[in-house]
């Protein structure tokens, strides 16, 4: 009879304590629901601390996004919904039942919580909202937490020492916030992490030496802070798969000891101050896939050794060094690349044929060197090239006919050299491009009739050559042009107005083109800036000898740049230039996107570095046309390529290659209070 009374006593328990963690959860969850304004329809309303949808009956949830196990919340995941204005409830950290915790794109804001009661919390998300504050405040309760996303809000002050206490953390993303003063050394206490972003914040001092604890990382991104000093050693990291210190201060020269690092295939080291020569213990690593060096103080050649990686090797980027020496053609070897930019690399000599070989490439860029000779015309084999860019160097002999078999090219800067005769016909089959500029050179003959078939070009400079002849009316089929340049040339006769009703802004005229001897009306229209001193006219009859309207417009101010070089042949990046030489600093750092991105929560490629690596993807076709010609012009990515195939390639064989080797502002960072 006892042991009967004791088991009703022992239920009645039980029964009491289930009601009352119910209604607890029934409260917790009515509280969110209304921190969320009631955003998501389908978890109802509440009558004070009760839901009219039960949130959980066993393992079934009556709330979307939210799952159940034993009639408990075990995880919430709200991503993609539009929270506006929404916060986190304090109450949150009182779920104790609660595994996982993802709140993902909804603009929430407020500072984080405490999550004090969330023993068994082992995932927290909390990417692309609007959180203000410091970091989330360390409990002993999330000791078991794997799994630590804050990254693209608004969170700043210093980064706590007590990160170094959550000791199962495998990812930690803190990329895209304000976070400022220096990294703490206790973070070397992780030693489970595997991936670690801090990109895009506002850290200072330097990388703590107690981040070659981290010996199963396979991802460490500082990019885009303000870090100095040397590289510490991190020969321990023998995991590492992608190391990204790209726009900082670092200084010092590559350390020898990463040839021990065998799993790296991402190394970006670019908008550094580093110096000296690539060593040899980068041709070791096998498995690399990208390489960025670009804007730091190398000096050296560029050296043939990298034809080891001919393998692996996919995409380099050397741009804006100082670099001395010709193109090795060695690079010929490098079957699999996609991506070479060698611009403002102070390079010297010619093009050399073998480059032909690299049937691979999207993007091949040689802007702003001392190049000089003709251009190979084996490398009309390139029909895969999205940009094509040879501006800015001392190029000289005529353009060959089969560069026209760039068909999927939307980028295709000439500019600036020493070509000389006719523009090629084939360059009309240039059916993708959105950019010409064939300007400042020595070109002749006229204008070719068929480049009205360019239907997708924005913006066509033909400026500062030696064209003749009449204007083509076939300019009418350029529907998507908004920039025409056609100033200081000898072009005569009347100016055809069959490209007015069209996208054009801006057509330059004058000065030079003298023989020019009138224009149609409609050019006159205040949608388009029109730069020229030239009688207006009717289309079918001559100008009539009463004074006539001369159209003069001024020069509009040029468009800003977002990553605008000031570099020409002539120029290197200024690390060690003599008081002899002039220098110039470029005003915002490139970021690449590297072809290996692990399978980490993305975040899109703005003008900053990434929290996170998505697939490569091109940027979208520029929406403003610079209205000046700028002095280097960075390489853009279509978002899409055609899918019709060239109908015409170069007739030869490229020679064999030798067997020889977008930033917000940031308010300044603050102690925590």
């Amino acid at each position: 009879m006892r042991a009967y009374f004791y088991l009703l006593l022992l239920s009645e328990f039980c029964r009491r304590h289930v009601f009352a963690q119910v209604s607890n959860q029934n409260s917790i969850m009515c509280d969110l629901r209304n921190a969320f304004g009631g955003s998501i329809i389908s978890w109802g309303s509440c009558s004070g601390t009760v839901p009219t949808v039960a949130v959980c009956t066993g393992s079934i949830s009556g709330w979307a996004y939210v799952t159940c196990s034993a009639s408990a919340v075990v995880s919430i995941s709200v991503t993609g919904v539009k929270i506006s204005g929404g916060t986190l409830p304090a109450s949150i950290g009182q779920l104790s039942t609660l595994t996982a915790l993802t709140i993902s794109g909804g603009s929430v804001g407020g500072t984080l919580p405490q999550l004090s009661s969330l023993s068994s919390l082992s995932s927290l998300i909390l990417n692309n909202n609007k959180f203000t504050g410091g970091f989330l405040t360390f409990t002993s309760s999330l000791t078991k937490l794997v799994t630590l996303d804050l990254s693209n809000n608004n969170l700043q002050y210093d980064i706590p020492t007590s990160v170094g206490q959550y000791s199962s953390l495998g990812t930690l993303l803190i990329g895209n916030n304000f976070f400022g003063s220096t990294i703490p050394s206790s973070i070397g206490f992780l030693t489970n992490l595997v991936t670690l972003i801090m990109s895009n914040n506002q850290l200072t001092g330097t990388l703590p030496s107690s981040v070659n604890a981290f010996t199963k990382i396979n991802v460490l991104s500082f990019s885009n802070n303000k870090l100095t000093s040397t590289i510490p050693s991190i020969s321990s990291l023998t995991s590492l798969q992608l190391l990204d210190l790209s726009l900082n201060s670092f200084q010092g020269t590559i350390p020898p000891y990463l040839s021990v690092l065998q799993n790296l295939f991402s190394i970006s080291l670019n908008g550094n101050m580093f110096r000296g020569s690539i060593p040899n213990a980068l041709f070791t690593l096998t498995k690399l896939n990208y390489l960025a060096l670009g804007v730091n103080c190398f000096t050296g050649t560029i050296p043939s050794q990298l034809a080891l990686l001919s393998a692996s090797l996919i995409q380099i980027h050397f741009n804006i060094t100082s670099f001395k020496g010709t193109i090795p053609s060695a690079l010929g070897l490098i079957s699999n690349l996609n991506q070479l930019e060698l611009q403002g690399a102070c390079l010297t000599g010619t093009i050399p044929s073998t480059l032909g070989n690299l049937v691979k490439l999207n993007i091949l860029d040689l802007a702003a060197n001392s190049l000089g000779g003709t251009i190979p015309s084996y490398l009309g084999a390139l029909s895969q090239l999205l940009t094509f860019h040879l501006q800015q160097n001392s190029l000289v002999g005529t353009i060959p006919s089969t560069l026209g078999a760039f068909i999927k090219a939307t980028s295709y800067y000439l500019y600036a050299n020493s070509l000389g005769g006719s523009i090629p016909t084939s360059l009309c089959g240039l059916s993708s491009v959105v950019n010409l500029f064939l300007n400042t050179n020595s070109l002749t003959s006229s204008i070719p009739t068929c480049v009205g078939f360019l239907s997708r070009a924005a913006s066509i400079r033909l400026s500062n050559n030696k064209l003749a002849n009449t204007i083509p009316t076939t300019l009418g089929g350029l529907s998507s042009l908004t920039n025409l340049q056609l100033l200081n040339n000898t072009l005569t006769g009347f100016v055809p107005g069959q490209i007015c009703g069209h996208r054009l802004k801006q057509y330059t005229l004058t000065p030079g083109n003298p023989g020019l001897t009138c224009l149609d009306p409609c050019l006159l229209s205040t949608t388009i800036t029109l730069v020229a001193k030239i009688n207006t006219c009717s289309p079918t009859s001559a100008p009539s000898s009463a004074p006539s309207t001369t159209c003069e417009s001024t020069s509009p101010a040029p468009i800003s740049l977002v990553r605008v070089f000031l570099m020409n042949a002539n120029l290197c990046f200024p690390c060690a230039a003599s008081s002899s030489t002039q220098t110039v600093t470029p005003t915002v750092i490139p970021t690449p996107s590297p072809s290996f991105r692990p399978t980490s929560v993305p975040s899109p490629l703005p003008s900053k570095s990434p929290t996170s690596y998505p697939s490569l993807a091109h940027s979208s076709r520029p929406s403003n046309v610079p209205t000046s010609n700028p002095t280097y012009v960075p390489t853009n990515f279509p978002t899409s390529n055609p899918t019709n195939i060239p109908t015409s390639i170069p007739t030869s064989k490229p020679s064999a290659a030798p067997t020889g080797g977008g930033v917000r502002p940031k308010p300044s960072a603050k102690s925590r209070d």
